[in-house]
């Protein structure tokens, strides 16, 4: 018989045994950062994602079967993708079962589904972005290796909102030519984050920032970037060189990032780069 219960009492290991490494995303973690990751996260700026966040549990003879994490964050995002706190989102944070469990799938996305109504909410995300497990530098999309709770969600009225492509670098001591680009880290915005500028002689012609994931060997590239100027004359390419060669000498074993399905520039950059395609992310909504 299966039961929704609150008890969160071995989560952490069924997230271990049945989730760790099946996303590209989904990395081996402690306990302790893992449970402030999934109940008292915060964004890169400090920032408490979620007003309200509930955790299901499904059971089945004390064993976990599934789970799900739903609520409302402390924010949402404007037209230029700043923070707005006066819109925050109604959001299935993340669903996971186990193949061929549907029927316990669609009790854990009733709960959500109940909230939302209860709410009067008009409109819901789920695995939006931005909302992800900071572990996990706040991927907070579903991997395509999870497509039957793909299934499970269209099933109940949710449509493809966004797809990005994940990538990832295993990072070696690169071979950089000498050349007039220079790399300089700027003051880290914490002791996770870090900017890195990029100089041309002593002219900057780009940055970029870095996330690194608590284990201490993986590092997410939240974005980086040239100036039009720039590019298309090797600098970019000779820029992520530098980048991965810093990386290296600090004992970082991988480089992560993603980038929206529809952006082929950046995806033909990370390829000639020498990342590999880990597979396509997704986000929903109603």
């Amino acid at each position: 018989m299966i039961t929704l219960t609150n008890d969160k009492k071995n989560l952490f290991d069924y997230y271990i045994n049945n989730l760790a490494e099946l996303a590209p995303y989904f990395h081996l973690t402690t306990k302790q950062t893992w449970k402030k990751s999934c109940f008292e996260d915060t964004d890169f700026e400090g920032e408490q994602k979620f007003k309200e966040l509930f955790t299901v549990v499904a059971r089945e003879d004390e064993q976990i079967e599934g789970f799900i994490q739903f609520g409302l964050s402390s924010y949402g995002y404007d037209e230029n993708v700043e923070k707005d706190f006066l819109k925050p989102i109604a959001v299935i944070r993340q669903i996971y079962f186990s193949e061929r469990k549907e029927t316990i799938g669609q009790k854990l996305i009733n709960e959500a589904l109940n909230y939302f109504k209860q709410n009067n909410f008009s409109q819901y995300y789920a695995f939006f972005h931005a909302l992800g497990m900071s572990f996990t530098s706040s991927h907070g999309k579903l991997s395509k290796n999870f497509d039957y709770i793909e299934n499970l969600l269209l099933n109940n009225g949710f449509k493809i909102e966004h797809e990005n492509v994940y990538y990832r670098k295993i990072l070696q001591n690169e071979f950089v030519t000498k050349n007039k680009v220079i790399l300089k880290h700027d003051c880290n915005l914490n002791e996770c984050t870090e900017n890195i500028t990029f100089f041309l002689e002593t002219e900057p012609i780009g940055k970029c920032n870095i996330f690194y994931l608590p284990d201490g060997k993986r590092v997410y590239l939240r974005w980086i970037f040239l100036a039009d100027e720039f590019q298309n004359k090797g600098y970019s390419s000779q820029s992520m060189k530098l980048l991965c060669k810093y990386l290296y000498q600090k004992n970082c074993t991988e480089l992560h990032t993603d980038t929206a399905d529809s952006n082929f520039r950046a995806q033909r950059y990370y390829l000639k780069n020498n990342f590999s395609d880990l597979g396509r992310t997704r986000s929903y909504l109603v």
